[in-house]
C-alpha cells in the first residue's frame, strides 16, 4: 500500500502545527459535548497523518498507524459525515465501530427511556449531534487560528461498509487532490472509550490555505 508522499522536513513541521491546532479544536469540541451531555467527555487526537487519497480507506481502518494488515473495505463501520465550505472546501468523516458508536451515545439517551420503536431514531440523532459538535468545534477552532472561513453542513449518519461511507468524498476529491489528513480520535464518556478515525479531506487549495494560515499564526505567536 502506498502511504502517500514522502514527508519532507518542512512538511512534517507543517503537520505538527496542524496537529496542535486540531488538538486544541477537539478540546473545544469536548467542552461543548460535555455541556450538551451534562457529563464529562474528553476527545483526544494522539496521532495525525497524511495519506494518499487512494489509500484513505486503509488509513481510516487503522493500518497506517499500527502497521497492521489493511482491513477489508467491506468492514462495517458507523460514519458521521459532514461537508465543509468557505475558504476550505471538502469533507469531514468520523468513523467508529458500530458497537463503540452505540455505546458512546447510550448514556445520552438512557434517562429518556425511549420506547423500543423510537430507540434507533434517538441513537441516530444523538450520533449526528456528536458528529456535528465535534466537527463544528474542530473547524471553528481551525478557522479562528488560521483566520479563515470554514463552515460545516448538517451531519449525515450511516452504518455501512467503510468503502461505501468514504465513496462520496473520495469521488469528489480524487480528481483534484493527492492527500488527505487522518486523525486517530478517542472520545471518552464515563467508562466508554470509542476510538476511531476523523478524516479531514479538504480540496488542495483549502489544505494549502489552512497550512499557511496556521503556520503564520504560530510564527506570529512565537515572536511575541
Amino acid at each position: 500500500m502506498n502511504m502517500g508522499p514522502v514527508l519532507t522536513m518542512r512538511r512534517a513541521r507543517q503537520l505538527e502545527v496542524v496537529h496542535r491546532a486540531v488538538m486544541l479544536g477537539l478540546q473545544t469540541a469536548a467542552a461543548q459535548l460535555s455541556a450538551f451531555a451534562g457529563q464529562a467527555i474528553t476527545i483526544e487526537a494522539p496521532r495525525l497523518g497524511l495519506c494518499a487519497v487512494e489509500d484513505l480507506v486503509a488509513c481510516a481502518l487503522g493500518s497506517a498507524f499500527d502497521a497492521a494488515p489493511a482491513s477489508d473495505a467491506e468492514v462495517v463501520m458507523t460514519g458521521i459525515y459532514l461537508s465543509m465550505g468557505g475558504d476550505v472546501a471538502g469533507h469531514v468523516v468520523l468513523l467508529l465501530a458500530p458497537p463503540d458508536a452505540r455505546a458512546l451515545v447510550a448514556p445520552l439517551i438512557a434517562d429518556l427511556d425511549p420506547p423500543a420503536d423510537q430507540r434507533e431514531e434517538l441513537i441516530h440523532s444523538a450520533l449526528g449531534e456528536v458528529g456535528n459538535i465535534t466537527a463544528s468545534g474542530l473547524l471553528n477552532a481551525l478557522a479562528d487560528a488560521a483566520h479563515l472561513r470554514i463552515g460545516p453542513s448538517c451531519p449525515a449518519v450511516v452504518t455501512d461498509m467503510a468503502g461505501a461511507i468514504l465513496e462520496l468524498p473520495l469521488l469528489d476529491i480524487a480528481q483534484v487532490a493527492e492527500e488527505a489528513l487522518y486523525i486517530e480520535t478517542t472520545i471518552t464518556l464515563a467508562a466508554v472509550a470509542a476510538t476511531g478515525v476523523l478524516a479531514l479531506i479538504p480540496h488542495p487549495a483549502g489544505l494549502d490555505a489552512l497550512i499557511r494560515g496556521l503556520t503564520a499564526a504560530e510564527a506570529r505567536g512565537g515572536r511575541r
